[in-house]
């Protein structure tokens, strides 16, 4: 088996070790697709019984 090609990333210049990065060639702080970023959730949550 061959060893895993290097891929760096096209806007930091690291060196990249996420799969879906590597595929990309973007990491996940420089990515320009917004889609790429994982949703934020907001849960309702009940009041704590006594506050």
């Amino acid at each position: 088996m061959s060893p895993r090609r290097r891929v760096w990333c096209r806007g930091c210049r690291r060196e990249l070790t996420d799969p879906i990065s590597r595929m990309r060639g973007w990491g996940e702080e420089c990515d320009p697709d917004p889609r790429r970023r994982s949703p934020r959730f907001t849960v309702d949550q009940d009041a704590i019984p006594g506050l």
